[in-house]
């Protein structure tokens, strides 16, 4: 396991080995952004949470504000202070969403320290990385689409942990190679947070699997690591990626520690272009990652709330492929998701999910897009049941459905 006074010793190292200090040319400020307005309409079966009435929607997708400030050495050496806002006009969302320091060169790779996404994000690429539009299952999908309980849904594999607190180094690359290692002391803390602060994960990645956010597993020393090989020869491509997660898992009840299995997942990726096509695949297994060692664990004395049978299931495993085209300032794309998770002994929950995406680069900094999610997911009764077990009335059925989103992105 890494240590973090080892990661601490690879900071100094990186100081230590760079060029003279009066070589250094002083940081200077750039601020740069983006912003997404888009309109969707959604028709499917199960319009819980009244979502599917058949009126359009209008909303603010991803909307950030970056502020970059970077110094560097004659000799290569860069070091860099990066923060961004989230600007969704909607108070919850509004928010500080990465606030991290940078140090790196060629030679010796890159440090980041801070609030930053770690290896499990930047250094995998699957199908998902290929589609355009308003992001399929990884943006608008999830806000209209009603999942069935128990499906996994999403993009990134358990242990995924965002913007938590963390050191996270990438090497250099070597005839084609690239490592990188992420360590997360905590993944509930942001911030100011300290250990002493560890809360169940609100926002945890564990669609389908725990239906009550306030009672979701979190992560003590979370570490990601991964290898990458790029290559390109004449009119071809090729990147390949593996990643393994591990962490001692923890889940907290109202009134005692839920014990869970300790977090082991992995994940592989592929992609390969000629000329202006690419197609890429990925697939994942969460194993039975933060699951309860035993049946029927209290989370809520008050609600009545408890876990029933899902330590006999599994946190699932997905696997996705897709294709792309560009031409010239048209960019297409097509791609197919699909999950399973064993939700007990016997029963199973999966979804299936074809995303078309077409983007125009009409000019520098716009982008005009258009999308079809066509979806279906399906469990069984004892997922209901499980999902209202853990928070009461959440449970969700069967369903299939369409969203059809255009949009526009403006960027500088």
């Amino acid at each position: 396991m890494i240590k973090k006074s080892s990661l601490l010793s690879l900071s100094v190292a990186f100081i230590s080995a760079s060029p003279s200090y009066a070589e250094v040319k002083p940081p200077s400020l750039k601020i740069s952004g983006y912003t997404v307005v888009s309109a969707s309409s959604v028709s499917q079966k199960n319009k819980t949470s009244g979502k599917g009435g058949g009126i359009p929607a209008i909303g603010i997708g991803a909307s950030d504000l970056y502020f970059t400030a970077q110094g560097q050495s004659e000799g290569g050496f860069t070091y860099k202070y990066r923060m961004n806002i989230n600007a969704v006009p909607f108070a919850n969302d509004t928010a500080i969403d990465r606030n991290f320091i940078e140090f790196g060169s060629d030679c010796m790779g890159t440090l980041q320290v801070g609030g930053v996404s770690g290896v499990d994000d930047t250094m995998t690429k699957g199908g998902f990385s290929l589609i355009g539009g308003a992001a399929g299952i990884d943006g608008t999908f999830g806000g209209a689409y009603n999942m069935s309980s128990g499906v996994n849904s999403g993009v990134h594999l358990q242990g995924y942990t965002k913007r938590a607190n963390k050191i996270s180094y990438a090497t250099p690359t070597f005839s084609g190679f690239q490592g990188g290692i992420s360590f997360t002391p905590n993944t509930s803390n942001l911030g100011r947070k300290r250990n002493y602060d560890s809360p169940n994960v609100v926002n945890a990645n564990d669609s389908g699997i725990y239906a009550n956010k306030d009672y979701a597993a979190f992560g003590l020393a979370n570490t990601a690591a991964s290898l990458t090989y790029s290559n390109t020869w004449q009119d071809w491509s090729l990147q390949l990626s593996a990643i393994g997660i591990t962490e001692r898992s923890r889940l907290k009840g109202q009134k005692q520690l839920v014990k869970v299995r300790n977090l082991k997942t992995w994940q592989v990726s592929s992609t390969v272009g000629y000329k202006d096509f690419r197609v890429a695949t990925s697939y994942f297994d969460n194993g039975k990652s933060r699951l309860p060692y035993d049946a029927n664990q209290v989370l809520d004395t008050t609600k009545n709330l408890t876990t029933t049978d899902l330590n006999e299931g599994n946190a699932g495993k997905a696997w996705d492929v897709a294709g792309q085209y560009t031409m010239g300032a048209y960019q297409f794309a097509v791609g197919y998701f699909e999950t399973l998770r064993k939700i007990n002994a016997q029963s199973k929950a999966r979804s299936q999910i074809l995303t078309l995406t077409a983007d125009f680069n009409a000019l520098p900094g716009l982008k005009f897009f258009a999308e079809a999610d066509f979806a279906k997911s399906g469990n069984t009764q004892a997922a209901i049941a499980q999902s209202n077990a853990m928070k009461a009335d959440s449970g969700c059925g069967r369903n299939s459905g369409n969203i059809f989103v255009v949009g526009t992105k403006v960027s500088f």
